[in-house]
């Protein structure tokens, strides 16, 4: 699609990966998910790129519907919102050139995997890192 207001290509989603990470020390318990969503441009098969999003647990009150009183009828209630999780090491998430969708999925998982080993300060063993290999 062009139109002088469109700044890129435009992409579609062709793959979702989801982990859990355990980012917690002594101090603090920071566990949660990860959702990767891997996009692919229409215009080049070799241009890609991904957004991180991370579940997040929030209480939340309805607004509607209301009783009589113009108070909400529900309680508050507990939900999970995937919020997009911008950190810095996870690499050029804008766009990026890979040959196939693998090497483009290779590419984030080793961005994450230098992400988590800065965030952790600890490495990954070649073991660990062979087992979040894609097929």
């Amino acid at each position: 699609m062009r139109h002088s207001r469109i700044t890129s290509p435009t992409f579609v989603l062709i793959r979702t990966l989801e982990f859990d990470l355990d980012l917690s020390n002594q101090d603090d318990a920071d566990m949660f998910s990860l959702r990767v969503e891997l996009f692919q441009a229409l215009s080049d098969s070799e241009v890609f790129r991904y957004k991180v999003w991370r579940t997040e647990s929030f209480r939340i009150q309805s607004t509607f519907p209301q009783g009589r009183s113009g108070l909400p009828r529900h309680k508050a209630s507990d939900e999970n919102i995937l919020i997009e999780f911008g950190v810095k090491y996870f690499g050029n998430v804008d766009s990026f050139r890979a040959k196939t969708v693998e090497k483009a999925t290779m590419k984030i998982m080793r961005n994450f995997r230098r992400a988590i080993e800065h965030i952790s300060g600890e490495k990954m063993s070649k073991d660990e890192s062979a087992t979040n290999k894609v097929k």
